[in-house]
């Protein structure tokens, strides 16, 4: 045997371990991405997507002021910290106050803990102490919700708002 012999016969048992070796390398390579991916969509929090909830909502017009009951009907419980009620076209006759704005759930009304689930209500009203509701003619006047836009908005902290459930004036 002559010395270019021995070098070849070493060559082919090289191939199948630096095969292995790739292979093993790859393997490695694909499960250390797939568990980067995996722990980074298991940070998100659960509160990040909007809930899927059925709301009604109750109008009744009486001695002037006006007054809407919102229920949580069914679905997700929603964690007020993240949902607000958005007013738009409300008016309070013969007072000072705009009642138009953004509400937050968890600060403006007063809800009996931090979620809000089926079957609780809340209030818009004009100048009542009632738990679940929200004053808005504080400085006197009629509520005229008439013309209003009600929404339940949830707010993310991040991507974004979603309009959750909408009602439009009677």
């Amino acid at each position: 045997m002559t010395g270019l012999d021995w070098v070849r016969a070493d060559d082919r048992a090289l191939s199948p371990v630096v095969g292995v070796l790739l292979l093993l390398a790859l393997t490695v390579l694909l499960g250390a991405t797939t568990a980067s991916f995996v722990v980074g969509f298991s940070d998100q929090k659960v509160e990040d997507s909007a809930p899927t909830a059925k709301f009604s909502f109750e109008y009744q017009s009486g001695s002037g002021s006006d007054l809407v009951t919102v229920k949580h009907e069914s679905g997700d419980t929603v964690t007020a910290e993240y949902a607000s009620v958005v007013i738009d076209g409300a008016s309070c006759v013969g007072g000072p106050d705009d009642p138009n704005g953004r509400y937050n759930l968890a600060d403006e009304f007063k809800l009996p803990g931090p979620e809000m689930t089926a079957g609780m209500t809340v209030q818009i009203r004009p100048n009542t102490d009632f738990s679940g509701s929200r004053e808005l003619c504080t400085g006197g006047g009629d509520l005229d919700l008439s013309d209003a836009t009600v929404d339940i908005v949830w707010d993310d902290g991040g991507s974004g708002t979603t309009t959750v459930y909408h009602w439009a004036g009677p």
